[in-house]
């Protein structure tokens, strides 16, 4: 094989992992960036999905949450 192969095979597996990384940093509910934790289940959330009162995920009560911030984020 040549050695271009193995290198396009790196990056369109960096390109998947970069995906999945930026896909887990957003609201397991509706997708918008995440931004809060909801500590009795441990599922991120959006700020609009933290102010309800079960996860829409797992249907557990949201008694107290916790803000995330990801390094990309301003």
């Amino acid at each position: 094989y040549h050695s271009f192969y193995f290198i396009s095979l790196d990056l369109e597996e960096l390109q998947r992992e970069n995906v999945e990384l930026r896909n887990m940093m957003l609201c397991k509910a509706c997708g918008a960036p995440a931004t809060c934790i909801n500590k009795g289940c441990g599922h991120l959330m959006c700020f609009a999905c933290c102010k309800m009162l079960l996860c829409k995920l797992c249907a557990s009560q949201i008694k107290e949450v916790a803000n995330v911030k990801f390094s990309h984020q301003n």
